[in-house]
């Protein structure tokens, strides 16, 4: 009985038990938590949304998706090469796409060029005026990614880009590339480690 009282409490004269003591501080460590993965998850996406502007103002290429220009593939191949050796594993893939016919003009898998971008839907909301920029959620050959999307325009007479809408760049990440370090947790009741893991808003797993 008093075992029972130790644990459960007696909620009616005020007496909270052990265990809803204990559950009620695990709460707040997950809340923390969930607070701190957030603003990491923001920072990250904040740096990758940085890199992709910075290939999708390139003037060189641009041009290059202005004019058709074939060495367009491999100048890109050379940029993403170098991003993907500056930050190891930060991308499953950079694409990009002709915004009229759909095609793949350049990627990091080579296979997928001349082909025809797996994401119509995507590529529907990234072809709209005005949307410059998408951060989203897909469903892709790699399975669930986030996608960075931006709208490349042909550069102006100063070098800056104008309206003329010439490509669309597509970077694709991995969930788990948001999270360089795993998802544990440590449990405040025993010694004994637990898991953590990240749901999207539909409650598909995303991370663990």
């Amino acid at each position: 009985s008093l075992l029972v009282l130790w644990y459960f409490g007696l909620p009616a004269v005020g007496l909270t038990g052990a265990g809803n003591m204990q559950l009620a501080e695990v709460t707040r460590t997950l809340e923390r938590e969930a607070d701190h993965r957030r603003t990491l998850i923001n920072m990250a996406i904040s740096e990758r949304r940085g890199d992709i502007l910075v290939i999708a103002e390139n003037r060189v290429m641009s041009q290059q998706l202005l004019d058709k220009d074939p060495k367009l593939a491999q100048d890109f191949g050379r940029v993403a090469d170098r991003l993907q050796r500056a930050y190891p594993d930060r991308y499953l893939d950079l694409v990009v796409i002709d915004p009229a016919s759909g095609l793949v003009r350049s990627s990091t898998r080579v296979e997928a060029i001349g082909k025809p971008f797996w994401g119509a839907g995507l590529l529907a909301r990234a072809r709209l005026p005005g949307i410059k920029e998408l951060v989203e959620q897909v469903d892709s050959p790699q399975g669930t990614t986030v996608a960075i999307v931006r709208q490349m325009f042909a550069p102006g007479k100063d070098g800056y880009p104008e309206r003329k809408l010439v490509g669309i760049l597509v970077a694709l990440l991995s969930p788990q590339l948001l999270f360089p370090d795993a998802l544990e947790y440590t449990s405040t009741l025993s010694a004994e480690t637990g898991t953590t893991t990240l749901f999207d808003a539909t409650g598909k797993p995303l991370s663990q």
